[in-house]
């Protein structure tokens, strides 16, 4: 593709205060490529020293971490990796940030997670949430709570209320009982 006056930036002033401000890197690779907007007001990937792009098929492009980046096209989201290759598929309703290896991310009115390949970690759940200070996740169906290791593993039964870990324990309710479980699922003692 030859060099076209409309993949410049629409005010270079901008772009450049943007590439000062938020850091090369998120807009740029190891190669320099950098993500600008095309005439159809989509992003692309485009190598400045070469005049030439990829196509512009994104809405919207997220900061560049870990070599990777989350994208949306048309409503759906996928990741990219730093030269623009797809990682995982724009398939989902949204994709949060990775952490440890995994996201939380949501198709068809259902949320779990997916690790750097898209792959869905232990099914699809009506809620489901990183508890990030003690590496688990909470997740929900039908109202009904369980704790989950980072594996997806569920490592409690299913519970009516949870709240979370402080010290160790975690006070659960199971029809009209009160206990206090350990991040192993274990019961410590009857509560309340």
């Amino acid at each position: 593709m030859s060099y076209n006056k409309s993949l410049r930036p629409l005010y270079p002033g901008l772009f450049l205060i943007c590439l000062l401000f938020f850091g090369l890197n998120q807009f740029a690779n190891a190669q320099n490529l950098v993500w600008i907007t095309g005439e159809n007001g989509k992003y692309g990937l485009v190598d400045p020293s070469k005049k030439q792009s990829g196509s512009f098929l994104y809405e919207q492009i997220w900061k560049l971490k870990d070599g990777m980046t989350k994208v949306r096209k048309e409503e759906k989201y996928g990741v990219v990796d730093k030269n623009g290759l797809v990682v995982i598929p724009c398939e989902f309703d949204y994709i949060g940030d990775f952490s440890s290896g995994l996201a939380r991310a949501s198709k068809n009115e259902k949320v779990g997670f997916i690790d750097q390949t898209g792959k869905l970690i232990n099914g699809w759940y009506d809620g489901a949430w990183f508890l990030s200070h003690n590496g688990l996740m909470l997740v929900m169906n039908n109202d009904k709570f369980a704790f989950a290791d980072r594996k997806g593993s569920l490592i409690t039964e299913w519970y009516d209320y949870v709240q979370d870990f402080s010290k160790g324990k975690a006070l659960v309710k199971k029809g009209n009982k009160y206990y206090y479980i350990n991040k192993k699922g274990k019961l410590v003692k009857e509560g309340l």
